[in-house]
């Protein structure tokens, strides 16, 4: 008989980034890149904040003493219908782009840091494939 597995019903997901500064980090998610803030949480560790990326995706942006800091391997990306659009839009908040806009077949980036350092992609799908 074979055993019969089913996945699990996720219909969240949070990604988390850790700093030493949840004031200028946060502000930099809320101002910047324009998330939503939806939830605060404050103990006696420190503090996060949870922004709405979009639909069930959200951001979690903290200060806690206990987890690891460290920029290295980490991405996060932000798909959007208008790369050139989001550009303009991002850098009137004040976001710095490094680099020029990477045209690769299936998609184009651009590429920011926020304050703690982690690498942040602005993305563009331009296949046709793309479930988005």
């Amino acid at each position: 008989m074979t055993e019969r597995r089913t996945a699990p019903a996720i219909g969240q997901a949070i990604t988390w980034l850790y700093s030493d500064d949840l004031a200028a980090h946060g502000a930099f998610y809320r101002q910047v890149i324009g998330l939503a803030p939806v939830l605060e949480q404050r103990s006696e560790a420190g503090g996060c904040v949870l922004f709405r990326v979009a639909g069930g995706a959200f951001l979690g942006v903290c200060d806690l003493a206990h987890r690891p800091r460290g920029t290295a391997g980490m991405l996060v990306t932000f798909v959007v219908p208008d790369l050139d659009a989001a550009m303009v839009a991002l850098s009137a908040r004040g976001a710095a782009f490094e680099g020029e806009v990477l045209e690769r077949p299936g998609h184009r980036s651009a590429f920011l840091r926020d304050p703690a350092g982690y690498l942040l992609e602005v993305q563009q799908f331009t296949d046709p494939r793309w479930p988005g």
